[in-house]
């Protein structure tokens, strides 16, 4: 199954029975709010992510430690570093290291990437995205685009509240309303959709606490399922 639209949640909804075991590959944002919302509907689930830690991209790994904590204590086994190697239906999903994950169902939500084929042909400069500038022009002055497939330097594909801001921007450009309006980059604020963990994160997460001039104050009480970091630079 992916997860792509109402339609989509409730087909796999409805072949989720109580008690029944459902792997979920990805542990990203969206893999992880699948992930709590099918265990509160009863199911046995796996999440498996690639990268050395979950939500690998929003969060440093202390805080994913505290995060895989609070999943595990509603139910939820969390396989960080691991592959998917194969699905095999009817018993479950073997990752890279020979280990088969019981499931019933499979649910993809290993991110997404720009299809940017029909840009290319057309001639227009294409690279992970269709890149644009800061009016959301792409090489070709009359064609733009946002969303998933716009690659602007400030990022923003992957996520809903960017392509609305780039929407609204080339709105105002294209109406006349505001000729000069411009898309400056994303400003993410993630807030993990599930119930019960309180999860928000925003701001450079990735930042080296050793890095000139950076102050970082870092509580971490992995039992009591708690983690907050603050970094500030220049007082900001």
């Amino acid at each position: 199954h992916t997860l792509r639209d109402l339609e989509d949640c409730q087909h796999l909804l409805s072949q989720t029975r109580p008690g029944a075991p459902v792997v979920v590959l990805g542990g990203g944002v969206l893999g992880l709010e699948a992930a709590r919302g099918l265990v509160g509907r009863g199911a046995r689930v796996s999440v498996v992510e690639s990268a050395p830690w979950i939500m690998c991209r929003q969060i440093d790994q202390g805080a994913a430690r505290v995060l895989a904590d609070s999943y595990a204590a509603v139910g939820v086994a969390v396989h960080a570093r691991r592959s998917a190697a194969r699905w095999i239906p009817g018993t479950g999903l073997e990752v890279d290291d020979g280990t088969v994950l019981p499931g019933d169902a499979l649910v993809v939500a290993a991110g997404v990437r720009a299809n940017t084929e029909l840009a290319a042909r057309a001639g227009i400069v294409v690279d992970h995205g269709v890149v644009v500038d800061d009016g959301l022009a792409t090489s070709d002055p009359r064609v733009h685009a946002v969303g998933d497939c716009a690659q602007h330097p400030g990022g923003g594909a992957g996520l809903v509240q960017p392509g609305w801001e780039q929407a609204a921007v080339l709105a105002r450009r294209l109406t006349g309303s505001a000729p000069h309006a411009s898309y400056t980059g994303a400003r993410p604020l993630t807030r993990l959709k599930a119930e019960g963990i309180e999860l928000t994160a925003f701001g450079r997460v990735h930042e080296d606490d050793d890095a000139p001039g950076l102050e970082t104050l870092t509580i971490s009480d992995r039992h009591g399922g708690r983690y907050a970091k603050l970094a500030v630079r220049r007082e900001r």
